[in-house]
């Protein structure tokens, strides 16, 4: 499957699809850097927040992580040609209440992992017409496809703000 226009995928996820590069999303997904990276982090680095009203390190991995299972169901709905209109969410709210700072960096990397390798076999699984499947993701339509490069692209987007303005990983 190719990238995908901006007719497969809101306007909102314009961001996230430009990050990942090439012309497929599998691979990104396939690759360690990201659960490798968030090992060296020390129990100080988890609980950082860059300013008072920002997510702390456990909190916004937690998210990401959240996010992958709502595009990954997303994705399977639509798969599966269902077209019952799919709501969006709102990520405060699951981030306030997910306990995220109750948890060891360990648990969270093993669920990202967890996540994240469901998610590798949901889109390995799926055909081409599957992947061109199309329906209503909060309010536009969106592809099977483009929800993998939204996948991606958040995880990359939420781990390029971990390098800029938590100064993790320069």
């Amino acid at each position: 499957m190719a990238r995908p226009s901006s007719e497969h995928h809101s306007s909102y996820f314009k961001n996230y699809v430009d990050l990942v590069t090439g012309e497929e999303f599998l691979s990104g997904l396939q690759d360690p850097m990201p659960w490798q990276q968030l090992q060296s982090l020390t129990e100080t680095q988890w609980s950082y927040r860059y300013a008072a009203d920002k997510w702390s390190v456990k909190q916004l991995i937690l998210h990401v992580s959240d996010a992958e299972r709502v595009f990954a169901y997303r994705a399977l709905r639509l798969a599966r040609h269902d077209k019952t209109a799919l709501p969006g969410f709102d990520q405060d709210l699951f981030v306030d209440n997910s306990r995220a700072e109750e948890r060891s960096g360990e648990s969270l990397i093993n669920e990202f992992k967890s996540v994240r390798q469901d998610s590798i076999h949901l889109y390995d699984s799926l055909s081409a017409g599957q992947l061109e499947q199309m329906g209503d993701c909060g309010g536009a339509q969106t592809t099977v496809n483009a929800l993998g490069f939204v996948t991606l692209g958040h995880q990359i987007h939420h781990f390029n703000i971990l390098s800029e303005k938590y100064s993790l990983w320069k």
